[in-house]
């Protein structure tokens, strides 16, 4: 059986064997919680500054011959071939936000509800007289067989990202400086991607045998736009640990696990824009050549990870207090970004984000 039939199943075994061996074992090895105070509520608000990332995702390579230039060149040109490298987009730090509400009702148990929201966008571009070798995924290589090299090609990419986690856990006190949270509950996303490529071939004039030929006295453009629009929905398991140097001082950390089940809405539309002349006569060329769309259901997992340190102060008046935490947190989203491939199957990327987080929590 396919393992990602088995992993829900999985999931929730781990997280009712995990809570009945913690329960289980409780009376005996945890040291007993803390006076009960009146404070049991929280708000807090998070500033996060993270890079987002589609590893992988390139749009171009250079350092690479065409079978045009490898027939104008003599062999000591092509024995000096220079090193090349694959082009991608220059990763952006962009800032966001948490918000994060939570309520203790029972003997330690806890509901947390916490939303995460980043917009970001990187670009690149090249242009060299060596030519350019396109991303074969998106540009149709016959039209680089017929005019000859790209000369110049950039990208854009930009991510809407949303994130909710909904959680009930109990915290548990190992020792007094020692205690740990843990979770289930649920994850819920919604992402939006737009990935777009231009390529340019200067003017051109060939032949194309028996007295015709076919030239172009502008540039060639050639534009690719992929869309990705996602929903998805799933289980969730975290654990929380937290170690207290000092009664204001200490780490706190997050290590969680989702399996979601998601909903995609793809898109890619290719054009072309040419000023052709065929045996002398010009015809303008502005067509589209690819529109397509369609809807993929897949299971994906999603792990996130933070670790930092953070400042808490006593309680006030026996009602309030402050906690301030700064730390490094990463999300990772396995297999997340598909594109339509027009040669092959769906193209596929993991989407990772990391980056500074600083929080700050009222507990009340």
């Amino acid at each position: 059986m396919n393992i990602s039939k088995k992993l829900p199943f999985m999931l929730a075994f781990c997280i009712s064997t995990l809570f009945a061996a913690v329960e289980q074992n409780t009376q005996n090895q945890l040291v007993e919680a803390p006076a009960k105070t009146k404070i049991g509520s929280s708000a807090a608000a998070s500033f996060i500054y993270w890079t987002p990332r589609v590893d992988g995702l390139t749009y171009a390579q250079t350092g690479r011959n065409s079978l045009e230039t490898i027939s104008n060149q003599n062999i000591s040109n092509l024995l000096d071939l220079p090193q090349g490298k694959d082009l991608s987009v220059n990763w952006q730090w962009e800032p966001g936000f948490k918000v994060d509400l939570g309520w203790e009702f029972r003997n330690q148990w806890r509901i947390n509800l916490e939303y995460t929201w980043l917009y970001s966008k990187a670009k690149d571009s090249k242009s060299t007289v060596d030519g350019i070798f396109p991303n074969i995924d998106a540009f149709p290589l016959d039209i680089v067989a017929v005019t000859g090299e790209v000369n110049r090609a950039k990208a854009s990419w930009d991510l809407h990202y949303q994130l909710l986690h909904l959680e009930l856990g109990r915290e548990y006190h190992y020792t007094s400086a020692l205690k740990f949270r843990t979770c289930f509950g649920a994850t819920i996303t919604y992402q939006k991607q737009n990935y777009s490529m231009l390529y340019v071939i200067p003017p051109f004039n060939i032949s194309l045998g028996s007295g015709s030929s076919l030239s172009s006295s502008q540039q060639v453009t050639f534009n690719t736009s992929d869309q990705q629009k996602v929903f998805g929905s799933g289980l969730r398991l975290a654990f929380y640990p937290t170690w207290h140097i000092t009664s204001w001082f200490g780490f706190q950390g997050t290590v969680g696990i989702s399996y979601l089940w998601m909903y995609y809405e793809l898109m890619r539309k290719d054009s072309l824009g040419a000023n052709l002349a065929v045996q002398g006569e010009n015809i303008g060329v502005k067509a589209k050549l690819a529109n397509i769309k369609t809807n993929v259901r897949a299971m994906k997992l999603f792990f996130n990870a933070s670790l930092g340190i953070f400042f808490e102060t006593p309680d006030i008046n026996d009602q309030f207090r402050f906690n301030l935490f700064l730390g490094w947190e990463t999300h990772i989203w396995i297999n997340q970004t598909l594109q339509i491939n027009l040669g092959d199957q769906l193209s596929r990327y993991d989407l990772t984000m990391q980056g500074l987080t600083a929080r700050l929590r009222l507990d009340f």
